[in-house]
């Protein structure tokens, strides 16, 4: 009786484990199948690719416009560099006890408040008491473009700007560009800006991508952005390595044949992701970009790798999405597709089902930005990049995962 008993919870057991292997292989398979290309309940994902805006495919280090024609993506019209902001400022006592590390305080001399140092103020010690009313903090107020130190085109010319408030305008190649900014009063950074041209015989469509430190502009054609003439597509079968700081690592040790070298090393505010699929009923999409950061610090006689976290832009990623229709998870580092897309409200002149297309483009403008730079060392950050695809049947969205976009991100 033992023995049975025995044999009978062997059996139950067994059966148990193979139903939860077979639930769990099925809701993978699904998942997997999808996203390998292939057809499976009428969706099928029919092409993968990143896409590369980038100008040039190769620039000698010793070319005087290295580092600009570097930058360059199809799309460019302008580059505005380094651009200072006007400012009133404003000082009263710091209601700090301590002196912190970081921290710029002022005193009174001749009238005028000056930078405190310890070379100039004996008892200036980080984490040292303050005297009461002798040290000073400033509060700027921003109202006005100061100057643009550098401005130039896509053929590496030199621009001239005039300012005028928060406008800047130029002429290029005779076609006169009116820049207007908003500015952060308190941050002192450039919030938005907008790019028009006011020769109103010439059509054009122009945006303004705001630079990782908020004191640049990029200036971009949106209508070669879109042109699939303006971007080269690269069968996104495997991870590319790409720069995102300016300047770009060279390992002298690798393959020439490799990503790691000059010839096809970009910036990764160069590259965007497309994907292309078809369904034959109502689904929901998501894209999931896998990002991996690294270090590279170049010593005199030595180098050393190390993984770091990504770097922000006024708190958000460089993946950021700011189209309306799509949702970006931070967090988990998902796109989602706000809405069900239904293919029977996309069909053809023909009735038939149409295969659509979406494109993301990661944040034009962007460059890692340093604290301290360091002397002893040069650093890049390199970023190791790929992406999926995943669609499922809309009503099983919820089950697989876990939220329904339509409610979540409505």
């Amino acid at each position: 009786m033992k023995k049975i008993k025995v044999n009978i919870i062997y059996l139950i057991g067994l059966l148990v484990l193979s139903l939860s292997i077979g639930l769990v292989f099925g809701a993978f398979v699904f998942n997997q199948v999808v996203n390998m290309d292939a057809d499976l309940g009428g969706i099928s994902i029919e092409s993968k690719n990143y896409i590369d805006y980038s100008l040039y495919d190769y620039v000698s280090s010793s070319d005087e416009n290295y580092n600009r024609k570097m930058r360059l993506r199809k799309d460019t019209v302008a580059i505005l560099d380094d651009i200072s902001l006007k400012y009133t400022a404003s000082h009263s006592p710091t209601s700090d006890e301590q002196f912190k590390d970081g921290k710029t305080y002022y005193y009174i001399v001749n009238e005028e408040y000056e930078i405190a140092t310890p070379e100039n103020n004996p008892d200036y010690e980080i984490g040292g008491t303050i005297v009461k009313n002798k040290y000073y903090e400033e509060t700027r107020t921003y109202n006005g473009i100061d100057k643009v130190n550098t401005l130039f085109n896509s053929s590496c010319a030199n621009l001239t700007p005039t300012i005028n408030g928060n406008e800047i305008t130029f002429t290029n190649s005779g076609l006169t560009i009116k820049v207007t900014c908003e500015l952060d009063s308190t941050a002192g950074v450039i919030k938005s800006a907008e790019a028009e041209a006011t020769d109103e015989a010439i059509d054009v469509d122009y945006r303004c991508v705001i630079d990782s430190d908020g004191h640049g502009l990029t200036i971009l054609d949106n209508a070669k952005t879109a042109d699939e003439d303006y971007y080269s597509e690269i069968a996104a079968t495997s991870r590319i390595t790409c720069s995102a700081t300016q300047g770009i690592y060279i390992d002298s040790s690798a393959n020439s044949n490799t990503n790691n070298t000059n010839n096809n090393k970009h910036y990764l505010s160069h590259y965007g992701f497309k994907f292309t699929f078809k369904a034959e009923i109502p689904v929901y999409v998501r894209v999931h970009i896998q990002d991996a950061w690294s270090s590279v610090k170049v010593y005199p006689s030595s180098v050393k790798e190390r993984y770091v976290t990504k770097d922000k832009v006024s708190g958000k990623t460089p993946f950021n999405v700011t189209d309306s229709d799509w949702h970006y998870d931070e967090d988990t580092n998902y796109i989602y597709l706000k809405q069900m897309y239904n293919p029977k409200n996309d069909l053809d002149s023909n009735g038939n089902f149409k295969s659509k297309s979406y494109t993301f483009n990661v944040n034009e403008a962007y460059f890692y930005q340093f604290g301290n730079i360091a002397t002893v060392y040069t650093e890049y950050i390199d970023v190791e990049l790929s992406f999926t695809v995943d669609i499922v049947q809309a009503n099983r969205a919820l089950a697989l995962w876990g939220l329904d976009p339509s409610i979540r991100f409505s």
